[in-house]
């Protein structure tokens, strides 16, 4: 079996809200999407697709046959801003920190309502930040890559990626909704493009018939998505990783995966390593 490796942009129909941490009132976005916030996204489509109810089933399938790869934004989906730690600050492109800011993040302030009294419910007022799906200068983009395994039940040509008889990219995930708010219209994406490629983010696809897909991860570029802090040395910042999952008996979001511990992307490394791409897109150094 096989690994094919994908780039996609997706083009921002609406705001888009990829959550991150929650400071006082105030609930915060990532500047990026991570491979976590796809595999949901795609688990979610597919299953409804197939017209079943299993999405445990589906969701460990897509883990152990499709990676999602970290997603950043972008003005030209040719030019996609990923964060990149240079000097001891963070840059997006030719963007500091604070002038991304800025340019695509914004936010909103609403409360829930005591429809009882027709009054604003007390103590539930809050602040959302989204990723803003237009610049003064145009649309913005989300770049990034997915990783598919060929084999019985998925099957790869030049511009999609075949599952169970259904076309991935032209169909299932060709318009999706994706990330939190989404009740509030938030996360609405189109895809603009999709395209056989050989490298993520510069850095070559080494093996392809692993367990896992197996990249060349080059020091002299940033590394596009959380990688797992262990022995050796980098340059960047690191947050301790865990997310949200299904449990049986309690619901959606009820559980909680492991904790990793993991150099954020943008991070750089002082040498030259092999990476293994795992679940959610994470890497992790071989």
């Amino acid at each position: 079996m096989s690994w094919c490796a994908y780039r996609l942009a997706y083009r921002l129909e609406s705001p888009l809200h990829s959550g991150w941490r929650k400071t006082g009132n105030l609930m915060q976005t990532r500047p990026f999407v991570p491979g976590r916030t796809w595999w949901g996204a795609a688990t979610s489509h597919l299953t409804q697709w197939k017209g079943s109810c299993d999405y445990e089933a589906e969701g460990k399938f897509l883990k152990n046959n499709l990676v999602f790869g970290y997603f950043f934004l972008a003005e030209d989906p040719d030019v996609p801003l990923a964060p990149c730690w240079e000097e001891g600050c963070l840059r997006y492109g030719p963007l500091s920190a604070d002038e991304f800011e800025r340019c695509f993040i914004s936010s909103r302030a609403s409360t829930a309502i005591d429809y009882r009294h027709n009054t604003a419910d007390e103590g539930q007022l809050h602040e959302v930040e989204f990723i803003v799906p237009r610049t003064g200068r145009g649309d913005v983009f989300l770049v990034g890559h997915l990783l598919a395994r060929e084999g019985d039940r998925v099957t790869c040509n030049e511009r999609d990626v075949i599952v169970d008889g259904l076309p991935l990219l032209s169909e299932v995930l060709s318009g999706l909704r994706i990330g939190g708010e989404r009740r509030y219209g938030f996360g609405h994406l189109l895809l603009h493009e999709a395209r056989r490629c050989e490298d993520i983010f510069g850095h070559r696809l080494a093996e392809r018939d692993d367990e896992r897909p197996i990249v060349e991860l080059n020091q002299k570029l940033p590394v596009p998505a959380h990688l797992e802090a262990a022995d050796f040395k980098a340059a960047g910042q690191i947050e301790p990783l865990v997310g949200r999952e299904w449990d049986l008996n309690r619901g959606p979001g009820r559980a909680h995966s492991d904790v990793l511990i993991c150099w954020m992307p943008g991070s750089k490394t002082i040498r030259n390593y092999r990476a293994k791409v795992i679940e959610m897109g994470i890497w992790t150094v071989t």
